[in-house]
């Protein structure tokens, strides 16, 4: 097993597709989703629209249970979806990459770089024209 600790502390590991990526510990939400919501709030009373896009992480999340059973922190995927939920409960406008992607069969192996956790330039172009088609 190839590991190594990051300038952060946090631990980098290769996924079973080669892909490299970095451990996220699990971290509630509940701040955050008070925070923005607020902050959502306060943009709406001064008129401004507010839109929340959750970009993906390398890590597919039909595969974040894989990580967790094989030893690491991994919960992207799960604070993800507690994060999108408690902002959408507060009637915050969200999109969520990671549907659009599931929608339309994008390979999270393809649209990420190997040794980076970000998009590659057609995955971002990509996810570009998806957030101007919901903004438009």
């Amino acid at each position: 097993m190839d590991l190594l600790i990051d300038a952060y502390g946090s631990l980098t590991y290769f996924q079973q597709d080669g892909r490299m990526m970095v451990e996220r510990p699990y971290k509630s939400m509940e701040d955050e989703i008070f925070n923005m919501g607020n902050f959502a709030k306060w943009l709406d009373e001064e008129e401004i629209a507010y839109l929340h896009v959750m970009i993906p992480s390398p890590v597919d999340p039909e595969a974040e249970e894989d990580q967790i059973a094989m030893g690491y922190e991994e919960y992207t995927n799960t604070m993800a979806d507690e994060l999108l939920a408690g902002l959408e409960e507060k009637e915050v406008s969200v999109l969520d990459l990671r549907k659009e992607m599931r929608k339309e069969g994008r390979s999270w192996t393809d649209s990420f770089f190997p040794y980076d956790h970000h998009m590659v330039i057609g995955s971002g172009l990509w996810a570009a024209g998806k957030i101007a088609d919901r903004i438009d």
